[in-house]
Parts: structure tokens; C-alpha cells; sequence
């Protein structure tokens, strides 16, 4: 998507037919078991077992990430709802419409996106974010300051980096959460999925900080 939607229903990504018209080798069902880098080499297994290699120049790491982890203990739907699709997204916005104040941890696309979308329903909006700037992996527009009072931006939290100070930073929202009354609060924050190919000690941190927050919800 490049442009401005003016209902959810019409929210589309690239389909599978478009991307082989285009000339792309499309593998879906498939796992990457093993990362030859010296060779260049991937390592694939498919839903039928077989087994493939795939040669590279360059390789991009674009697996994407999940609110969910199936190594994390989640409390129940009524409380957690995974906001990545369209299903969700229609589930998510439905459950909104009756709650008035709500907080959004993480100023990344999709933390933004449903501030905004969110801010023209009416909503008073508490948009969080670690780092000193809104979408820092992109290049944004300055916002207008009759723009910036519309929203309560709580920015430079880096210490959520770390799995103690995580500690800390949750317990102040939950004050706030208390103090402002707020109806809502949704954390846009991600665990990355499981990659076997890669160290799987390096995301504990993460998933535990995230489980213990989403215990407090």
C-alpha cells in the first residue's frame, strides 16, 4: 500500500500472482532450515519434506515478527488481542468503539497508523515510544503543532531496553493507566518469530519482559 484507504475493507498487500508476474520465485510452505554463508547457500524443507537449496548474492532477512509467541504464556483473549491483519484489525476496532482513552505503547507504523485512525474516531490518545522520535526507521514529515496537541507523547524511553528497567517503565504505565483513567492500553511491540537458523538464546529478554507485561493487562 502507497496511498491513503478510506475503509479497512480496502486495505490489500501485494498478491502471490502479482509478485510471479514481476518475475519473482515465490516458495510458500516452506522453512528455512539452514544458512550456508560461506557458501551462499539456503537450506529449505517444505511442507512435503523435500528438501531445496537456494543460492544468493546478497540475502535480506525479512521475516517479519509476531505479537505472539508460542514460547510465552499469554493470559486470555479477552485481554490480548493480536493487531497484525485484517481479521484482527476488524476485532481490534470493534472492540474500541465503547472505550474513549486509550494508550499505545510504540510510535512505529503500526503504532501510528491506529493513533490516527483512532484520533479521527474522536479518541483521546497516549502514544508511547523508547526512542527520541516517532517512526525512526523512517523519513516523516514534521507535524504541525496544532497537530500535536491532538495526542499525550511520552518519548526516550530507552531504558525499556533492558529486562529490570522494563520493570520500572511497566509499573509507571500501569500508574498511568490508573491516573489518567485510561480505557484502553495496547502495547505495539513485537517478538521476533522463531527462527531456528539463528541463535534462539538472543530474544529471552524480549519475550519475557512482553509476558510479564501482557500478565499485568
Amino acid at each position: 500500500m502507497n496511498h491513503l484507504i478510506d475503509e479497512l475493507d480496502q486495505a490489500r498487500y501485494t498478491t502471490l500472482e502479482q509478485l510471479v508476474d514481476q518475475g519473482v520465485e515465490v516458495l510458500l510452505n516452506t522453512d528455512v532450515t539452514k544458512i550456508n554463508a560461506e557458501k551462499k547457500i539456503i537450506i529449505c524443507e517444505g511442507s512435503d519434506e523435500r528438501v531445496a537449496e537456494v543460492k544468493y548474492d546478497k540475502l535480506i532477512l525479512a521475516t517479519g515478527s509476531n505479537q505472539f509467541s508460542t514460547n510465552m504464556t499469554l493470559p486470555s483473549e479477552d485481554k490480548v488481542t493480536v493487531f497484525k491483519n485484517y481479521p484482527s484489525s476488524v476485532a481490534v476496532l470493534e472492540r474500541l468503539e465503547t472505550s474513549q482513552t486509550i494508550s499505545i505503547i510504540g510510535g512505529g507504523y503500526i503504532g501510528v497508523e491506529l493513533c490516527d485512525a483512532l484520533k479521527d474516531k474522536g479518541k483521546e490518545i497516549h502514544l508511547i515510544e523508547s526512542a527520541d522520535s516517532l517512526l525512526f526507521r523512517y523519513e516523516v514529515l514534521p507535524m504541525k503543532a496544532e497537530e500535536k496537541k491532538f495526542y499525550d507523547f511520552i518519548m526516550d524511553r530507552t531504558k525499556a531496553e533492558h529486562q529490570e528497567d522494563m520493570k520500572h517503565l511497566l509499573a509507571e504505565l500501569m500508574e498511568r493507566r490508573t491516573a489518567d483513567k485510561l480505557d484502553k492500553m495496547y502495547l505495539m511491540s513485537v517478538v521476533p518469530r522463531a527462527l531456528s537458523y539463528l541463535d534462539p538464546d538472543a530474544v529471552n529478554e524480549v519475550k519475557k519482559a512482553v509476558s510479564e507485561f501482557s500478565a499485568k493487562l
